[in-house]
């Protein structure tokens, strides 16, 4: 009797342990079903892929952007309002040219030629003199490097001695400067309202849209 008692307990236990097994291989079966649902399979036969095919499951419409394009986005969101503020400066100083009167230009007394110099291009103010209600500041570019660069005058950095921001119309300068070591030539405009007896200027150029090129010209004497 208590042998047979003793198998009967084994047994049941074995049985329960089964049936435990069983549930859990289940439960599993369930959880791993419903986890697998979200996931699609990568079409590898067809080398066609059309624009319409969509990928199912909860994930459906999700697109990958690339990092070009999230790189240039924050660059015009953060940029986006100097940018704003310098056509607006640009702007007003066109509209002062509506009202000019007719006077004699007047050079900037004692003035000496400034450059400066940076991964083989150079800049360089070569005169600067007064022409109405403007001051104008003659610039030479030059190219010596092995590749050609790209400028964007819209965000050159102009300040007077007072550190003060101002705006200024580039003419004639050229938007790529090609490797080729040729002088070229422009000029900026900027309003006498603006300068309000500032005795001189600074300004700093850098290349678009790398930025790793930056020419920089301190203390431009406009002293008539």
């Amino acid at each position: 009797m208590k042998l047979k008692s003793t198998l009967l307990l084994t047994l049941t236990f074995f049985f329960l342990m089964l049936a435990a097994s069983v549930a859990s291989a289940f439960v599993g079966y369930i959880m791993g079903r419903e986890a697998l649902k979200v996931v699609t399979q990568p079409d590898i036969q067809s080398r066609e892929r059309s624009t319409d095919n969509k990928p199912a499951g909860k994930y459906k419409g999700l697109e990958l952007v690339s990092e070009r394009e999230i790189l240039i986005d924050v660059y015009n969101r953060t940029h986006g309002r100097e940018q704003k503020k310098i056509e607006q400066q640009s702007q007003a100083v066109r509209s002062n040219k509506i009202v000019r009167h007719d006077s004699k230009p007047q050079t900037v007394a004692n003035f000496t030629p400034v450059d400066s110099q940076s991964k083989g291009l150079t800049l360089m103010v070569s005169n600067a003199r007064y022409e109405a209600d403007s001051l104008l500041l003659e610039l030479n570019l030059k190219n010596d490097s092995d590749r050609s660069v790209r400028f964007l005058y819209s965000f050159i950095d102009l300040i007077d001695d007072r550190n003060l921001p101002l705006s200024a119309i580039p003419e004639g300068l050229p938007s790529e400067l090609p490797a080729d070591g040729k002088n070229y030539r422009g000029k900026l405009e900027i309003p006498q309202t603006l300068l309000d007896n500032s005795k001189s200027v600074s300004l700093t150029l850098t290349d678009y849209p790398k930025r790793e090129i930056e020419l920089q010209l301190n203390n431009i004497p406009i002293v008539r």
